[in-house]
């Protein structure tokens, strides 16, 4: 569907706004994809990057084989652009059909839950960190965008606390910095720390997402829900290096 084409734009808008979603900005679209019952506008998804983004059904149609349709669509749009790896938010009560596509949890938070699929998992991204040894270890998640004064004050600090910090850098190419750029800053602003690991944070780290405020109503709950879900995704990655 071409969004910038009125026509389109205005049922896309129907039936978005009618599943109670809310659009933002439409910039965070990369493809919207229709399905059509004549000319009547049924279903919708569109997806950013690899995350999938306002999958609204008209209501007379919930309950069938629609939603496979949309997200099988979707999928399918993505690996033919070599994307393979795939996210969703939903709110929680959604969980299960997804899950019944074969998507995975990847955390949960009261008001949502943020899923994935493909051929990349959180669980394979657990196992490729760097194992380190102590009983005392902590982890530090930063943009450092650049890596500053006030970003190495608090590595060092935690360094003189802990047998071993991990340094997450968050992996988003939206910044001033390349992700490659800011981890090599970070390395070499930290080499002489020797209980420092500098890894970047991948699709996991507080990084993304773009997360879907569209199915939040209340604009002032955004920041709550995102930080809340952060923070599910990050305690299970502390709580498999046994430092959470």
């Amino acid at each position: 569907m071409d969004l910038s084409d009125p026509y389109y734009y205005q049922q896309w808008k129907k039936l978005i706004e009618n599943e109670g979603l809310y659009i933002e900005n439409l910039d965070d679209i990369t493809e919207t994809i229709g399905i059509y019952d004549e000319d009547k506008l049924i279903a919708t998804g569109s997806y950013f990057n690899n995350v999938l983004k306002y999958l609204a059904i008209d209501q007379e149609y919930q309950g069938g084989n629609v939603f496979n349709k949309l997200v099988s669509y979707l999928i399918s749009n993505l690996a033919s652009q070599n994307i393979f790896h795939v996210f969703v938010f939903t709110k929680t009560q959604y969980q299960s059909s997804f899950e019944y596509l074969g998507f995975k949890m990847v955390a949960k938070s009261r008001f949502s839950t943020l899923l994935e699929t493909g051929d990349y998992s959180i669980d394979q991204y657990i196992s490729e960190l760097p194992k380190v040894s102590g009983n005392n270890i902590s982890a530090i998640v930063m943009n450092a965008n650049p890596f500053t004064l006030g970003h190495r004050y608090l590595v060092e600090e935690a360094a003189k606390q802990s047998d071993m910090v991990y340094v997450f850098v968050v992996s988003q190419n939206a910044s001033l910095f390349k992700t490659s750029e800011r981890v090599e800053l970070v390395k070499a602003g930290t080499k002489d720390l020797k209980n420092v690991v500098v890894i970047t944070g991948g699709d996991y780290m507080v990084s993304f997402v773009t997360f879907p405020s569209y199915f939040i109503k209340s604009r002032s709950d955004v920041v709550t829900y995102q930080t809340e879900l952060d923070a599910q995704v990050f305690k299970r990655i502390a709580k498999s290096l046994k430092y959470y």
